[in-house]
């Protein structure tokens, strides 16, 4: 063995050798002319190429040289002779030059002008080599655009007419347009188990009417065969087939389709057997499916269900488990049995998590949202909940995963991408509500502030705000700041500085100046609580003469200082904070006040949000009720009475819609004075008209506010309903509903209001 690599590594030397001395031994090259060209210099040709005279002769130098020569795209044909002489070798390179097109002459052309034919085709293409594939490609595209103009059969071909003497091109574009074709009919032949509006309802393809022009697209028409195939597939029919037919009245101008359906048997499941599992009990890996035996048998959803396994597993951290669905025709049964076949792979655990695409956000911030850590076995829940605590962040655009290999086989990296969003805002505007009327404001906000981080303070996941709102009926300042995972861990902390006044209607005037410390703790995914210490002073003032005789609002003029400490406790199930399906929030919060100050009392709130949708799979996936129910009660602590300005209200938008701002409960010659118990129930529905942009809801309110918790009486409830929009404009977000209601009070009409709001920021 040693002397044979001694033996093979002297060969390989004295190749090597053998091969420099032939290179430099090579002939020289004494002659190079260039044949053909006409419009290029013969100095052109020879800059595009290495073969000099002088230099060693080298074929595959000369190679390359024709291939550089063809890619200037200056040249169609390019041939290359050489001859030896004693002296050297002498090359010959012929080359044919494309022609120049020159112009573009247009025959035929009715709809479409010839300057915007010429816009269209002649762009980058005039005096210029001609290049025919480009061309026609060009063409091509400008023929579609009869097609959508409902010229369905127009032709255009090119012809082009080369001046041999001036190697010019002259291109001739010869259009038949025809006439302009409408669907006048559609027609659907053999079909049994499903009517023919049924069908014709799958086709985005639709006839002539008065809102729809009726042309005919080729690609649209492909994707209604292959959905109008799936619906029946969908429904049993493996076998059906559809076939068009197009045909054309005399004068060319209506176009008729008929669909020829050959729907074949139905099918439905017989056995569904599972091969190859080893780690998982088939009856615990047949929980996943939603094909069962003795169901209609549906392709897709043997697709899905297949998908559904392989998660199954990937949940348990066997990322790598493929699963082949298979088909079986049971002849004596006349059903179709399902076998899955496994290839479940090896448990898989973290080996290291690395974050990318972070150039603002720490790496922490994101860490701590993770739920799966190195160690860990892969769990493809825990990654989704992972990207959804991440997504209600607000501080990416894009999250994905990606999972890359080690040189262990059962250990993988899990690498998180992000792509970041804008999270520092400077905003001013205006805006208009019902209730508040105009309103100007301007705000700074950093959602992901970090005050340690000098000087762009950003990528730290606290929040800061700064906002001034200033309007005919309201004004509010205020100084927010919230550090949400406090010494590294999921503690919340964070103040309130703000300053508040309203013009109650033309009852009195309300101002508060204060601040709050907030402190929270997230105990896991679902539960969380807060604590918040609050110190105001409140002040009455204005009161008009309307409301002088009210002992209630007369009381409380003047300032008192309010000093409360606020316990809450959350149950959040909801999928998603930022746009809620499904789950709820369950919400109970307690507030003492009487740690000092002018007042004492408690005040209690339990609110409950439940979100229902049909699911991803329904084609009303979008649709969703949203269900929520307050109940409140206040108790002061010494007999002087709750104030007015913690007293409970309804009415209006928020509240009970088909009533007047705060006009639901115990008033006073008329003027709401606000009791100390509380019911609210509201329904409403929410599905789009045209999809991220408008919704429409559809609502049903219920309650009342009493003035002490022993009135409470629930055959005592005001009841509203209404409809509304909901748009997002590129100018803001706009609300409007219309609210009936249905229980006005003694001496009061039935009447229904109009809730309007819509904010504005540049």
């Amino acid at each position: 063995m040693r002397k044979a690599g001694i033996f093979f590594f002297i060969f390989f030397i004295v190749l090597s050798t053998l091969s420099w001395a032939a290179e430099n031994e090579a002939p020289k090259i004494i002659g190079l002319k260039i044949e053909g060209n006409k419009r290029l210099s013969k100095a052109f040709i020879l800059s595009c190429i290495s073969s000099k005279i002088g230099r060693r002769f080298s074929p595959n130098i000369l190679n390359d040289d024709i291939k550089r020569l063809y890619k200037t795209g200056n040249f169609q044909d390019v041939r290359v002779d050489f001859s030896t002489k004693e002296e050297g070798i002498e090359i010959t390179i012929t080359v044919v030059e494309k022609p120049i097109l020159v112009d573009i002459i247009i025959v035929g052309n009715r709809v479409f002008s010839k300057k915007y034919i010429n816009e269209i085709i002649g762009e980058g293409f005039l005096n210029k080599p001609l290049n025919k594939g480009e061309l026609k490609k060009k063409i091509d595209g400008f023929a579609n655009l009869y097609k959508q103009k409902g010229y369905y059969l127009a032709e255009v071909k090119e012809e082009v007419d080369i001046d041999a003497e001036t190697n010019q091109a002259t291109v001739y574009i010869l259009i038949d347009e025809g006439n302009k074709i409408r669907i006048r009919r559609i027609f659907v032949e053999g079909n049994k188990e499903f009517s023919d509006k049924r069908i014709l309802k799958l086709l985005k393809t639709k006839k002539k009417w008065w809102f729809n022009s009726g042309f005919f697209k080729e690609d649209v028409f492909k994707k209604d065969l292959e959905r109008a195939k799936e619906f029946y597939q969908d429904a049993g029919y493996s076998d059906v087939k559809i076939v068009p037919d197009i045909s054309y009245d005399e004068r060319m101008r209506n176009m008729f389709i008929t669909l020829n359906i050959t729907e074949g048997n139905k099918y439905n499941v017989g056995k569904i057997i599972i091969k190859g599992n080893k780690a998982f009990e088939e009856t615990e890996i047949k929980k996943e499916l939603k094909l069962l035996p003795n169901t209609i048998f549906s392709d897709k959803k043997m697709r899905e269900d297949a998908r559904n396994i392989e998660r199954f597993y990937f949940d348990r951290g066997y990322i790598s488990c493929s699963v082949f669905p298979k088909t079986l025709l049971d002849k004596r049964t006349g059903k179709i049995d399902i076998v899955f076949q496994l290839e479940e792979g090896d448990l898989t655990y973290v080996n290291r998590v690395d974050i990318k695409g972070n150039a603002i956000t720490r790496d922490v911030v994101i860490r701590r949202e993770l739920e799966i850590l190195p160690g860990d076995r892969f769990d493809g829940q825990k990654l989704r909940q992972s990207r959804e605590s991440l997504k209600n962040l607000d501080y990416f655009e894009e999250i994905n995963y990606d999972i890359r290999d080690t040189a262990v086989s059962d250990k993988k990296d899990l690498v998180v991408e992000v792509k970041e969003k804008k999270t520092g805002e400077f905003s001013f505007g205006g805006g208009y509500s019902s209730v508040d009327k105009g309103i100007g404001f301007l705000e700074i906000a950093q959602r992901n502030f970090d005050i340690n981080n000098f000087p762009t303070f950003s990528g730290g996941g606290q929040d800061l705000r700064l906002r001034a709102e200033l309007g005919r009926r309201r004004t509010d300042y205020l100084l927010s700041f919230t550090e949400p995972w406090f010494a590294g861990r999921p503690l919340s902390v964070g103040f309130d500085l703000y300053n508040r006044t309203w013009e109650r209607e033309e009852d009195y005037d309300e101002a508060r100046a204060g601040g709050d410390i907030r402190l929270g703790k997230v105990f896991n995914r679902i539960w969380r609580w807060n604590l918040t210490y609050c110190l105001e002073e409140v002040e009455i003032s204005d009161i008009s003469g309307n409301s002088s005789g009210i002992k209630d609002i007369i009381d409380e003029e003047g300032e008192n200082m309010l000093s409360s400490l606020t316990g809450q406790i959350i149950r959040d199930t909801r999928d998603s904070k930022m746009d809620p399906h499904k789950g709820s929030v369950f919400t109970n919060s307690l507030k003492f006040a009487g740690l000092g100050g002018d007042k004492k009392f408690s005040k209690y709130i339990s609110e409950i949000n439940q979100y229902i949708s049909p699911g991803e799979e329904s084609r009303f996936r979008d649709l969703i009720l949203e269900l929520r129910l307050r109940v409140g009660v206040i108790n002061d602590w010494n007999n002087s009475g709750v104030p007015i300005y913690e007293r409970f209200y309804a009415g209006g938008a928020g509240t009970i819609r088909g009533y007047k701002y705060r006009k639901v409960g115990p008033r006073v010659f008329g003027e709401p004075v606000g009791g100390n118990s509380m019911l609210i129930a509201n329904s409403e529905l929410t599905f789009p008209l045209i999809k991220r942009v408008i919704k429409a809801a559809l609502f049903y309110d219920l309650g009342n506010v009493w003035a002490k918790s022993s009135d409470i009486d629930l055959s005592d409830l005001k009841a509203g309903a209404g409809l509304g929009i909901r748009i997002n404009t590129p100018i803001g977000p706009l609300k409007l509903d219309y609210g009936y209601g249905f229980d006005p009070d003694p001496g009061e009409k039935k009447e229904g209001h109009f809730y309007f709001s819509m904010s504005r920021a540049w």
